[in-house]
């Protein structure tokens, strides 16, 4: 086998290692936990994901928790050579994630994706170690990966589920040609950011606002979109961007809510 295969059904899913949690690994049975979603609908798992994870330099990470989530999550760990496999998947829309080995210094990353009927995806992941800044103790503005400012602080987030804040917020800019596919409702994607600590939440809201790196003209609308929780399968969006008269900065009234994947894009103009 390529890979060793678990199921883990948990809200927020951030596959916590199950000798931490007093959890146990299972085999993939095909079992589901009902999270409020319509189970009556039968699909046949007709569809498969393969890929490998890497670091920014090209070379294979082992041991990272690569997971599909749509009603259940099922996980896989990244092989010596750091390929992943899924098969007898549900052709829906599931959310994509990847949770590096606990001693690796990568930012987790996350999209949604649509599996089509029959489909056979490969699907390669670039980690990256990014930027760490201490986490605040109360909000203030953060340049929390290359271009993003983000107001943040342990006062006004709250950890995932089964993990700790800790002590620094990570980010970092992810190059277009090695993004994860973006799926939103946009014309081009501009930039992608991968934030963490993974899932943190914030009931306040954090202010944002970007550095125009991208020469984009002053006047300028633009939409802002972050991934939501795993179980959600979605794009929030979370509010539009103006290029101010100078061309220097982005800024607009939306707040980030959860420190997952952020996205800058167009706007359609119908």
């Amino acid at each position: 086998m390529r890979s060793t295969a678990l199921v883990l059904a948990l809200w927020g899913c951030t596959s916590p290692d199950p000798e931490e949690t007093g959890e146990t690994d299972e085999t993939d049975t095909g079992a589901e936990t009902d999270t409020g979603e319509d189970t009556d609908v039968e699909v046949a798992a007709t569809a498969s994901l393969v890929g490998t994870v890497v670091n920014e330099g090209g070379d294979p990470v082992a041991g990272a928790r690569v997971n599909v989530c749509r009603i259940t999550c099922r996980t896989v760990l990244t092989d010596d050579v750091g390929a992943y496999e899924f098969v007898e998947l549900e052709p829906w829309i599931a959310s994509f994630y990847v949770i590096p080995p606990d001693e690796d210094p990568y930012i987790p990353a996350l999209v949604t994706l649509t599996l089509a009927d029959e489909e056979d995806r490969t699907l390669d992941v670039t980690l990256f170690e990014g930027e760490t800044n201490d986490m605040p103790d109360v909000a203030e503005e953060v340049e929390v990966a290359e271009g993003l400012f983000v107001t943040v602080g342990a006062d006004v987030l709250e950890p995932a589920p089964l993990t700790e804040l800790g002590d620094v917020v990570r980010g970092v800019a992810v190059p277009l040609e090695l993004a994860l596919p973006i799926e939103v409702d946009a014309p081009e994607v501009i930039a992608v950011w991968h934030l963490g600590p993974f899932e943190a939440t914030s009931e306040e809201g954090l202010p944002f606002r970007m550095a125009n790196l991208w020469d984009l003209p002053a006047n300028a609308e633009y939409a802002v979109w972050e991934a939501s929780e795993p179980l959600e399968h979605d794009w929030h969006n979370v509010g539009t961007v103006t290029v101010d008269a100078q061309g220097e900065w982005l800024e607009g009234e939306g707040e980030i809510t959860i420190l997952t994947t952020v996205v800058l894009t167009s706007i359609s103009a119908e």
